[in-house]
């Protein structure tokens, strides 16, 4: 990119980070596990999405997401499972108190 840009790569660096307030690696890092975890809820198995972001490995790819999400992929998917039965199961505990008050919801 760096070339592309015309500049040394240091200063192309220097520039990137500046802008986004990250390097390209953590960015273009970033961009694929948001892509993963849209990918997991497609209902993709973990190994399909592993590779279909161009990781080598899965132990590599669940490592990588646990240290950006705190979950390992099957985590994330048990808790984003979890978290759409609870507001479908109790839709009310997931309204604000203010707005619950003002129609008379409150628990």
């Amino acid at each position: 990119m760096a070339k592309e840009a015309c500049f040394s790569k240091y200063h192309f660096l220097r520039l990137f980070k500046r802008a986004y307030g990250q390097t390209p690696h953590a960015y273009l890092t970033a961009l694929r596990i948001k892509r993963a975890k849209d990918l997991l809820l497609e209902e993709s198995s973990i190994t399909q999405v592993c590779f279909a972001l161009g990781f080598e490995s899965l132990p590599s790819f669940t490592r990588l997401f646990k240290r950006h999400t705190g979950y390992t992929p099957q985590q994330y998917l048990e808790q984003t499972k979890k978290s759409e039965q609870d507001r479908i199961d109790q839709p009310k505990a997931f309204v604000p108190n203010c707005f619950a008050h003002r129609f008379s919801w409150e628990k």
